[in-house]
C-alpha cells in the first residue's frame, strides 16, 4: 500500500480535475508538478516534524501532499487553538518546523527548538474540537485514515465532493483523503462563505457528493437555492442524525444514497449506517457484526474497539478498558431493533438532580412542522441547578404565526412526549443558530 499521498496521486489520470473553486481549477497533473517543485525547493523539511498552518482551505489542499511527502509527521494546526494549547502540542509532538501558507501562496518556514521528539513515523497529527473539554492531540498513520475509503480510481471519476469542513479537522481530512485515493474532484467552499454562496459554488461546479454535520445540513435545506444541488451521495456525521433530518434529505434529494457515519477524531471511523433510519441496528452489538470493529454498551455509554483508531494519544486522556475498548462518551439506548443516540454524557443538563439530554428535547421540538431546527441548553438556577432553555428557528410558515400560540404548541408537544423536568422553561425565537468550525451546534 502506498505510504504517501504523492504515491496515490501518481496513479490518477493526469487530466482529471483535483481542485475546483471560484475561478481556480487544478488537475492531478498540475498537482503532481506543483508537489514535485515544492519537494525540491524545501528539502530542509525532509524527515522533520512539521506544523502546517494555512489561511484558507484551497491553499492547504494544494500544499498538503508536498508537506506530507517530506515530513516525518504533519500537525494540521487548527486556526482557533489558543496559543498556550498550541505551544504545549508543539512540545508533545516534537515540532521542529512551522510551515505557514498565505493566500497568495507565500510560504513561510520557521525553525523552532523542540524540547522533546517522539519521532512519529509518517504521522498525521490533529487536535480534537474541544467542545466537551480541553482539546486532545492524536496521531494517525495514513493507512488508518484511509482504511474505509473507496479506492477504485475508475469509480472515483464519478464523484465531485463539496468541502464543507476545514481540512485541519478530522471530518474535512476524511473527505480530502477520499478524493485523493480515488482520484475524485474536490470543490472547495471557504469557511467565510455564507451557506447561500457555498451552495452556489457547489451547484456551478456540479458537486454531486457532500459530507456535513446534521446542523450544517439543516442550514443547507433552509437556503432558498438548496434545490439547485444535484446530489447522488450524502453523508452525515459529528452529531446525532435524527429521523427528521434524514427524512428531509431523502425528500429533497430523491435518489441520493444517504449515509450517517459514526466517527471521532480520537476513535477514527467507527461504522456507517445506510438504511436512512436514525441510530444503528442492534445487531451491530453482536460479536459477528461484519464491521471490523467491536461495540458494547456499559451504563448507556457506547464503547468501541477498532484498529482504525488513533495510533497515539499525545495529549489528553481517553478511558480505555483492559480489553482495549474506548469510552466514546456518547449515551445510547436500545429500543427494539435499534440503538439510538441520546447525546454526550458530558453535555447533560442537571435539573434538580435529573440528567437531561439536550438532543432528546431537540428531537421533540424539531418534530413540529413549523420548526426548522433548535438548540437546547441549560441556564444556571440557584434552586435546582439549571433550567432548560431553547433557541428555535422557525420555518417561513411558523414565522407568519402568532408567537404566543407557537410557544403554546411547542410546550404542549414537549409536555406530551417528555418528562416534566425536561420541558423547556424558556423559549426564544431566533433567525439562526451558530455552529462551530467543525459544523456542530455551539452548546456552551
Amino acid at each position: 500500500m502506498p505510504s504517501k499521498l504523492l504515491d496515490y496521486i501518481k496513479l490518477i489520470p493526469s487530466d482529471r480535475f483535483f481542485l475546483k473553486t471560484d475561478g481556480k481549477n487544478v488537475t492531478y497533473m498540475q498537482l503532481y508538478k506543483f508537489t514535485s517543485d515544492f519537494i525540491e525547493e524545501y528539502s530542509c523539511l525532509k524527515g522533520k516534524n512539521c506544523a502546517l498552518i494555512s489561511q484558507d482551505r484551497f491553499s492547504l489542499a494544494l500544499y498538503l501532499p508536498a508537506v506530507d511527502y517530506l515530513a516525518s509527521s504533519v500537525f494540521l494546526q487548527a486556526n482557533d487553538l489558543d496559543s498556550s494549547v498550541v505551544n504545549n502540542f508543539y512540545e508533545k509532538a516534537g515540532i521542529e518546523f512551522i510551515v505557514t501558507i498565505s493566500k497568495n501562496n507565500k510560504i513561510d518556514i520557521k525553525s523552532i527548538t523542540s524540547l522533546k521528539s517522539y519521532n512519529i513515523a509518517n504521522g498525521w497529527l490533529m487536535a480534537t474540537s474541544g467542545t466537551t473539554g480541553s482539546p486532545k492531540l492524536v496521531s494517525y498513520t495514513l493507512d488508518r485514515l484511509i482504511s474505509t475509503a473507496q479506492k477504485n480510481i475508475k469509480r472515483g471519476a464519478d464523484y465531485n465532493w463539496g468541502l464543507c469542513y476545514d481540512l485541519n479537522r478530522f471530518a474535512g481530512l476524511q473527505v480530502y483523503l477520499q478524493v485523493v485515493v480515488a482520484g475524485s474532484t474536490l470543490t472547495i467552499s471557504e469557511n467565510d462563505h455564507s451557506i447561500h454562496d457555498m451552495v452556489n459554488v457547489f451547484s456551478i461546479n456540479e458537486v454531486n457528493a457532500i459530507s456535513a454535520t446534521p446542523s450544517f445540513w439543516q442550514k443547507v435545506l433552509m437556503s432558498e437555492n438548496s434545490s439547485q444541488l444535484q446530489l447522488t451521495k450524502i453523508t452525515l456525521g459529528g452529531e446525532i442524525s435524527t429521523q427528521s433530518i434524514l427524512d428531509a434529505l431523502a425528500y429533497q434529494y430523491k435518489g441520493a444514497t444517504i449515509t450517517h457515519i459514526y466517527a471521532s477524531t480520537e476513535a477514527g471511523v467507527g461504522f456507517a449506517v445506510k438504511d436512512k433510519r436514525s441510530g444503528f441496528p442492534v445487531g451491530y452489538l453482536t460479536e459477528n457484526n461484519g464491521l471490523d470493529i467491536s461495540i458494547k454498551i456499559i451504563d448507556k455509554e457506547l464503547w468501541i474497539k477498532s484498529l482504525r483508531s488513533n495510533t497515539q494519544l499525545l495529549e489528553g486522556n481517553l478511558e480505555v478498558d483492559e480489553q482495549g475498548y474506548v469510552n466514546t462518551g456518547d449515551l445510547v439506548e436500545s429500543i427494539q431493533d435499534r440503538v439510538v443516540f441520546l447525546g454526550r454524557s458530558s453535555g447533560a443538563i442537571n435539573v434538580g438532580g435529573n440528567k437531561v439530554m439536550p438532543e432528546k428535547i431537540e428531537v421533540v421540538i424539531n418534530e413540529n412542522d413549523i420548526v426548522s431546527y433548535s438548540r437546547v441548553f441549560g441556564k444556571s438556577n440557584s434552586m435546582i441547578g439549571s433550567i432548560v432553555c431553547a433557541e428555535i428557528v422557525l420555518t417561513a410558515a411558523g414565522k407568519s404565526l402568532d408567537k404566543k400560540e407557537v410557544k403554546k404548541t411547542i410546550i404542549s408537544q414537549c409536555k406530551n412526549e417528555l418528562e416534566t423536568y425536561e420541558v423547556p422553561v424558556l423559549l426564544k425565537f431566533v433567525d439562526s443558530i451558530a455552529i462551530n468550525s467543525t459544523g456542530k451546534l455551539i452548546r456552551f
